[in-house]
């Protein structure tokens, strides 16, 4: 027989868990508490397994909570930098999220995540389509995709109709000067620099690499030298074993010089991006 400081014990058990669970499902609140202090540690995985197991358990019409789960899922891997697989979890859910009323937390979730992500083409396809992006959020960040594909001059007429009083307006008039400046910088082809390089060195001189240029240009005329005197002191096999090396570095040098190119736009592009915010 149980002494009633048992019976007290087991009452005071069951309506701890009668406060703390949902009506309709007995899933705990305080999992949910769990798992986001897992994020806190580290435990990003954990973390969402936690939040999976709680959305699995709740009900259809438990709306409140399968939001704060979802949310829960997409910020775990975002804290996680699993940046591209946050937002294609959140733009499976908007509309569960609509249903709750966070869909504007969700979209702002899903659209940083991409920019993140280096997905501005995926944004945009999706701001494009999809129905439950909240007005405000299409209209802010959908110039900062087209930003993030280093369509600049689209991105800074895209920030000037940001309508007055919209929350985003002052800083997209920001976004917008940054993006005229970005628009009008001496970005550099690629293809160029390669139809440059047929003059060994050119290419990377267009690339603003003068050193490299200089030195590819003369690396190449004494493998050139070297092959022609080779050939002309009638040595055939030394001749073709350097006129194959030439031919190498010739052919690299015309393909370092479109990689340096790629990478002074990228350095270009990350200079303006990151004056950016969202």
């Amino acid at each position: 027989m149980k002494t009633p400081l048992q019976i007290i014990s087991i009452v005071l058990a069951v309506l701890c868990v009668s406060q703390d669970a949902s009506p309709q499902t007995g899933v705990s609140s305080r999992s949910l508490d769990f798992a986001r202090s897992l994020i806190l540690e580290g435990e990003y995985y954990r973390a969402i397994t936690e939040f999976k197991r709680e959305l699995f358990y709740a009900s259809p019409d438990d709306l409140s909570f399968r939001a704060d789960a979802i949310m829960g899922i997409g910020e775990a891997y975002y804290a996680g930098r699993e940046f591209e697989r946050c937002g294609e979890w959140v733009y499976a859910h908007l509309g569960d999220l609509q249903a709750a009323s966070r869909d504007r937390d969700g979209a702002i979730l899903m659209c940083r995540a991409y920019l993140d992500a280096g997905a501005g083409n995926r944004l945009l396809n999706i701001l494009e389509t999809a129905p439950n992006v909240p007005v405000s959020e299409t209209e802010y960040y959908r110039p900062l995709a087209l930003a993030n594909v280093r369509r600049w001059a689209d991105a800074r007429e895209a920030f000037s109709r940001v309508a007055s009083g919209d929350p985003y307006k002052s800083t997209a008039d920001d976004h917008a000067r940054i993006a005229q400046r970005a628009a009008d910088a001496s970005w550099k082809r690629p293809a160029v620099a390669g139809w440059l390089a047929i003059l060994p060195g050119a290419g990377y001189l267009y690339a603003d690499h003068w050193q490299t240029g200089i030195a590819a240009l003369l690396v190449n005329l004494a493998f050139f030298g070297a092959t022609y005197q080779a050939f002309d002191s009638d040595m055939p096999f030394l001749g073709g074993f350097l006129a194959l090396v030439s031919a190498s570095w010739y052919g690299s040098s015309i393909y370092g010089s479109t990689e340096a190119v790629r990478r002074y736009n990228d350095r270009l592009q990350d200079d303006f991006w990151s004056e950016l915010r969202y």
